[in-house]
């Protein structure tokens, strides 16, 4: 039997909400999570898609701006 994280398993439960109803919150609460689990550049990465999915959303925009200004720091 395999056992999941609780952080892995609501991931995975972010994950397949984004599937099932892709909004803003529901990518948002996924992108927030990522970062949560250190996955700066997964998060980056669907920041810049739900950001031309939903370019008025202003909480998309936030993050992927944060994202992106942690992300040149870095370099």
């Amino acid at each position: 039997m395999v056992f999941m994280s609780k952080e892995k398993k609501e991931l995975k439960r972010l994950e397949e909400a984004v599937r099932r109803t892709p909004s803003p919150n529901t990518l948002s609460a996924l992108i927030k999570k990522l970062i949560q689990t250190g996955d700066e550049q997964r998060a980056l990465q669907e920041a810049e898609q739900a950001k031309l999915r939903f370019p008025d959303s202003d909480e998309i925009f936030d993050l992927y701006s944060r994202l992106k200004k942690a992300q040149v720091h870095i370099q």
